[in-house]
């Protein structure tokens, strides 16, 4: 046969191998695909032990309404929180482009979502085992075994399923990765690159574990396969670097950093790792009331495929079966040299299922059990390989034996899972209809039930006092009102609340009392004479506080005053240090109170202070807190006192004369040995009043004009006392504390109304404002928030729970437009993300071009 007919034969061998690869790839997918339509044709009614799948489908909703842009701002969560900054977007993004694309409802598109990613698992799946040395068998096999393994099927079923993306997604990574390395072609290089930065954008855990096993698998490879960083050839004095391996991983990095950089710059400037860790569990043994050795042998049953219910852990007794029994025959093959890969990432991954029984603090370790799930698969195609290729009848049956054993893992996903996902939403609840008709724009709803959360984030407009993630909670604000309303259920926060939060409904609320039932419906109550808006006029009526200490000061201040429904009160954050405001944005308050003595400038300090109070301010002084000015001496003429100290009061309080304008009864206070700032009448200063004696007369509180204002000074610390004993009595006299200094203006005659069109953009109609109007805008705070009038830029304070208060210092009629804009960083990472994906397909089909022409 000449050799060009035998070039020829080879070619067709090629073609007629490259077929069967397709084929079997296509049945990889389909297998798997509608393996997980049998399982998930809908979505669960109602959330399962850990989740549901159910809690992606409102953010889903929210990004196929913005496409083809994608949403910066989440007004539906937590009273507003940044869209799509705290948690991995690429699962919600692929899935919402689905329904996009396709033109369908958020639930098909979840449906068609899960059908594609489990297929595509499976499929990387079985070319991984081909170029990992699998013959067509045994990656065949792999891929099956894959898609029958329990708990990827949990983790979807718990609505994990950004996770359980990145599985899939790792598996094409290192598919792609291994062709990069043999064949230097950029182009493999560039996908390899972009599934990488899809893999890590899918979960936190998929991120940190692809770039451990590719390291090890990395350095493992070099060392099978020395070739691939160095190469001696004989009689060569010095060694011939290749790199081919470390090309390809600096060029995978280099494109994956390049197309994630958008989300993953951002996520670390705005301090996102401490933000999500501090929610994380930690992976170790549980205190519970069972033996320790119950503890520990329920463990095993779980990773060992034994028991199934609530099982995060295993692939399946079958799989754990077919992998152990394997892992020793393929650690001696020396033959098989990169499936040998597989056998260290099973270690890996069984090692850390291992965590919360060595005591080892590592967080979720279950995240690895896909990736044991997914390497068992490999081993088992790899015993598959060998017994076909033996060609024993023994070892086939007993092969059969050991796949027949993976059926067990698939019934009890039928017995377990499947039964849950029968549902497919084709019509609205009543009470979301009649929210949605009814509610006004800006309206909050508070509720516990997680399932309306999801729903009501689906149907309506409704602004919610919760979220489907609680990494989206950037307003600790929001955990104030779940702790005092939902979770102690204490009506007494109610009038303030509902009209600081603007929340008008509640569902399924634990009390009664300031609500009413809303028509027929059974659990949907509103907030009995609800009068608030999501953007208000603060007008002179309104006694403006502005507080200076720590964030958390603030916090107890907010929260003390709340049970008075003091709602002719609005606080707002200044900072810690007084002087580093300018007089300008101070005269814009009425009150300001101080959380001790503290000032970078003292000087500046005092003459800030001097200034605001003679032209008609007032100060608070609050030395409660002992670290900052609780023992003070030679405290400057603005102050009623020259002297205060230290000691442990017994709270047996009284007030003297009737400076209250109701009755406070210091009886009630929560009575213990707590320390105070106290003075005596030596240390007054003329004109000083004394508002509060001790038992033993010392004084804890006096007050004194000077200028046109006044200046109260309290060693009591009642915004501390009033929050950690819950007593109502000690807020009042908090708030009487703050009345006695301030004198409230007539209402204003302002009027305005809002456009808001798009979560990011507000637009402010004013009419008729006075130059001391101010706006308050009742979504949280974050740092992009700006506002504008005539293109002059405006202060804004943090004010209220997290909130917004804007100072237009303008009279007439105006608009203000107020909006949520990215910060330098984003469009820094939003451009560079551009650049390389603009650069990158074009840089890598010229490398390629030249790589072949000199190879020709």
């Amino acid at each position: 046969m000449t050799g060009g007919a035998l070039q020829a034969r080879g070619g067709k061998l090629r073609v007629r191998k490259a077929l069967w690869d397709a084929l079997l790839v296509l049945i990889s997918f389909f297998v798997s695909a509608v393996i997980a339509g049998v399982v998930f044709p809908g979505v669960p009614k109602w959330a399962s032990w850990e989740g549901s799948p159910l809690m992606h489908m409102p953010l889903v909703n929210r990004i196929m309404k913005y496409l083809p842009g994608l949403p910066r701002w989440n007004d539906g969560w937590f009273f507003g929180c940044p869209a799509l900054r705290f948690y991995p977007p690429f699962s919600h993004i692929a899935m919402a482009f689905i329904g996009w694309i396709l033109r369908i409802p958020v639930f098909q598109a979840y449906r068609v979502y899960t059908y594609l990613f489990f297929g595509l698992g499976s499929a990387f799946l079985y070319l991984l085992s081909r170029k990992l040395g699998l013959g067509k068998a045994g990656a065949l096999a792999s891929s099956i075994l894959f898609s029958l393994s329990y708990n990827l099927y949990s983790f979807w079923n718990v609505g994990a399923i950004p996770m359980i993306t990145g599985v899939f997604l790792f598996i094409g990574t290192f598919y792609f990765f291994l062709r990069a390395v043999e064949s230097q072609s950029t182009i493999d290089m560039l996908i390899s690159g972009a599934l990488f930065a899809a893999t890590s954008l899918s979960h936190f855990h998929n991120a940190f574990i692809s770039v451990l096993l590719l390291s090890i698998f990395s350095i493992l490879m070099v060392l099978m396969k020395p070739g691939l960083f160095i190469k001696i050839k004989p009689g060569a004095k010095l060694p011939e670097y290749t790199l081919r391996l470390p090309k390809a991983l600096a060029g995978m990095a280099l494109v994956g950093f390049g197309l994630s950089a958008w989300w993953w710059i951002p996520f670390f400037i705005e301090g996102g790792y401490s933000h999500v860790t501090s929610g994380w569990q930690i992976g170790l043994l549980p205190a519970v009331t069972q033996p320790k050795s119950e503890v520990v042998f329920n463990h095993l049953k779980m990773i060992f495929g034994i028991e199934y219910k609530r099982n995060l852990w295993s692939p399946g007794v079958g799989q754990v079966i077919l992998a152990l029994l394997g892992l020793p025959f393929l650690i001696k093959d020396r033959r098989m040299d990169y499936v040998r890969l597989s056998a260290v990432g099973f270690i890996i991954s069984l090692t850390t299922l291992f965590f919360p029984l060595l005591n080892v603090p590592f967080p979720l370790p279950n995240r690895f059990s896909p990736y044991f799930s997914l390497f068992s698969a490999v081993i088992g195609g790899y015993i598959i390989h060998k017994v076909i290729s033996s060609r024993r009848k023994s070892a086939v049956i007993l092969s059969l034996l050991l796949i027949s054993t993976s059926s067990f893992a698939m019934r009890e996903v039928f017995v377990n899972i499947a039964p849950h996902h029968r549902m497919l939403e084709t019509e609205i609840p009543l009470e979301m209809l009649w929210l949605r008709d009814n509610a006004k724009k800006g309206e909050r709803l508070a509720t516990e039930m997680i399932e309306w959360i999801w729903r009501l984030d689906l149907y309506t407009d409704l602004g919610l006092s919760g979220g489907s993630s609680q990494l989206a909670m950037t307003n600790s604000f929001a955990y104030t009102f779940w702790y005092y309303l939902l979770f102690l259920a204490d009506p007494s926060y109610l009038r303030y609340f509902s009209d600081q939060y603007n929340v008008r409904f509640f569902y399924n609320p634990r009390f009664g009392k300031g609500l009413k039932k809303v028509s027929n419906f059974l659990f949907l109550y509103e907030v009995e004479d609800f009068n608030s808006s999501l953007v208000e006029l603060v007008g002179p009526e309104t006694v403006k506080v502005l507080v200076f200490g720590s964030f958390a000061d603030y916090q107890r201040i907010f929260t003390a005053i709340s049970p008075t429904g003091a709602n002719d009160f609005l606080l707002a954050y200044g900072g810690e240090f007084m002087d580093t405001q300018s007089s300008e944005n101070l005269s814009k308050f009425d009150v300001l109170y101080l959380f001790g003595i503290r000032y970078l400038n003292e000087d500046n300090y005092y003459n800030k202070l001097r200034e605001y109070v003679r032209r008609g301010g007032s100060v608070i002084l609050d030395t409660g807190d002992l670290i900052h000015g609780g023992a003070s001496t030679g405290l400057e003429e603005l102050f009623p006192i020259t002297d205060c100290w230290t000691r442990n009061s017994e709270f047996n309080l009284s007030l003297v004369g009737d400076w209250t304008s109701k009755p406070i009864n210091t009886s009630l206070f929560t009575k213990g040995e707590y320390g105070v700032s106290y003075t005596i009448n030596e240390s007054l200063r003329e004109g000083a009043v004394p508002l509060i004696y001790d038992e033993d007369k010392a004084t804890l509180a006096a007050i004194m004009e000077y200028g046109k204002g006044k200046v109260l000074w309290t060693g009591l610390n009642l915004p501390y006392h009033a929050v950690y004993h819950l007593n109502r009595e000690e807020s009042f006299l908090l708030e009487e504390m703050i009345r006695a200094v301030s004198n409230p203006g007539p209402k204003s005659g302002a009027s305005l109304s809002f456009d808001y069109l798009m979560p990011e953009k507000l637009i402010i109609h004013v009419n008729e404002a006075e130059p001391s109007d101010a706006l308050f805008v009742k979504i949280s705070y974050y740092k992009g928030w700006s506002a504008y009038l005539g293109g002059r830029k405006l202060e804004i304070f943090k004010a209220g729970p997290g909130m917004m208060l804007i100072s237009p210092e303008n009279s007439g009629s105006f608009d203000v437009e107020v909006k949520f804009e990215k910060m330098d960083y984003i469009v820094l990472s939003e451009g560079l993300t551009i650049v390389s994906m603009i650069v990158s397909l074009p840089a890598a089909i010229y490398v390629e071009f030249r790589r072949r022409r000199v190879k020709a």
